[in-house]
């Protein structure tokens, strides 16, 4: 059994230090993450990039960037609304506003006796 563990970490050891020289590779400004701009140059990269980014943070850790390679990322993403509503409320929400009130202008003009 140890044999076996042994064999299997010695086979995974050149594609884990591939994925290191690659990864350092595209890491441009040595942050320890790799962009989207920075992934420019590989359209498998690119295209796999928002499911890679499990943390949405807009870069890929090298723990997302091993999962890329290795083919091992969520079949899904998560959507994100685009509608001009949805957009506006997001918007609002980002700057410590609130939802608009039940009711919108109606709800306003009657408020303030008109």
């Amino acid at each position: 059994m140890r044999a076996l563990v042994l064999i299997a970490l010695f086979a995974a050891g050149p594609v884990l230090a591939d994925h290191a020289a690659e990864f350092k590779r595209f890491d441009v400004d040595g942050d320890g993450h790799v962009s989207l701009s920075e992934a420019a140059g590989s359209g498998d990269i690119v295209t796999k990039f928002d499911r890679a980014d499990r943390d949405r943070d807009g870069r890929l850790s090298r723990k997302e960037f091993d999962a890329l390679k290795d083919d091992k990322l969520p079949k899904k993403v998560a959507k994100v609304p685009t509608t001009k509503a949805a957009m506006a409320r997001l918007q609002n929400a980002a700057a410590g506003g609130t939802a608009e009130k039940k009711g919108g202008k109606k709800a306003e003009k009657k408020a303030a006796g008109g």
